[in-house]
């Protein structure tokens, strides 16, 4: 049961934002011309400074376990590979299919995985960890994701575009700054920090009204066999496969939870950004979040109470 009100905390505020964004579209009329205007901003400022806070204010001197960042890492480049590859393969819009791919590989991980690890082991010191590991996959994912689209973009990918497409891209450069700046040793004025920390705190919120905004009722059953698709292999076929050679690596406890907020988090809600803004398709991408977020609530509770009954969580 704390496992379930554990989840229902965390994707609770979720759903009411998305709901306000929702409500708001159809009471003041917000035009789609002007959410798409507002998710341009999101993209292009706001998420990145989110990205580049949490590397810039991290420790990676704390409770560092390289093995877990290595498998953790390694996990989620060969999921995105996998995914790749197969997807095309049964999904012939290549818009939808690299939509697809973004859901079931990109972790919601940032909002879950500190919540969950410190929820269940309050007392723990892995907490440092567990942001280290959310950086490291920050970085993989947007990388990925980027190449992703660029190279969906035509049949036949030109690897020029897409290294400028990665290079250019903003949370790319959010990161990479964030990178520069820890190592470097130098420290915004407080006030800069003030300033970044307020534009982080809009972020996340403000993509999800933008995203109830998007939302229609009727993608659920134009999209029913995809979201069905994305839901299962990001909720349950990931988890499946990831979590079990977790264990037989010898992660247990903290480092375990870790990983299954990890590979077992909701589609990340700025994968609706990246798509809308890339070429994928950004009303897929809105539709499988919400599901994901929603089920999310049950299979997390599913996957706490199998490492509960297994003696390894």
């Amino acid at each position: 049961m704390e496992g379930f009100l554990l989840s229902f905390k965390v994707v609770f505020p979720m759903c009411i934002l998305m709901t306000l964004g929702y409500v708001l579209k159809r009471t003041i009329h917000l035009t789609d011309t002007t959410l798409k205007q507002v998710n341009k901003m999101i993209f292009t400022v706001f998420l990145p400074v989110v990205l580049f806070r949490n590397i810039y204010m991290s420790d990676f001197l704390t409770d560092v376990n390289p093995v877990l960042l290595v498998f953790g890492g390694m996990a989620t480049f060969i999921t995105f590979l996998i995914l790749y590859f197969l997807m095309p393969r049964f999904v012939k819009n290549r818009s939808d299919a690299g939509t697809m791919v973004q859901g079931i590989f990109r972790s919601n991980n940032v909002l879950f995985g500190l919540t969950i690890v410190g929820s269940i082991y309050p007392d723990s010191d892995v907490l440092g960890m567990v942001s280290l590991l959310a950086a490291l996959t920050v970085f993989i994912y947007n990388t990925l994701v980027v190449f992703l689209f660029e190279s969906y973009r035509d049949a036949k990918m030109d690897v020029k575009s897409v290294i400028i497409g990665v290079a250019k891209n903003p949370m790319v450069i959010g990161i990479a700054l964030g990178i520069v700046m820890l190592f470097s040793r130098f420290r915004l004025p407080d006030m800069l920090t003030d300033v970044v920390n307020d534009i982080g705190g809009i972020a996340t919120p403000l993509a999800l009204i933008v995203l109830g905004g998007t939302f229609t009722f009727s993608g659920f059953h134009r999209y029913r066999t995809k979201l069905i698709v994305s839901a299962l292999g990001k909720l349950v076929l990931i988890p499946a496969l990831v979590l079990p050679v977790a264990v037989l690596a010898g992660f247990r406890g903290p480092e375990l939870v870790a990983l299954m907020a990890l590979f077992a988090s909701p589609t990340a809600v700025a994968s609706f950004t990246m798509s809308d803004q890339m070429g994928g398709n950004g009303e897929l991408a809105a539709l499988i979040i919400v599901v994901t977020s929603v089920c999310s609530v049950f299979t997390i509770f599913t996957w706490t109470y199998i490492g509960n009954l297994c003696g390894v969580i």
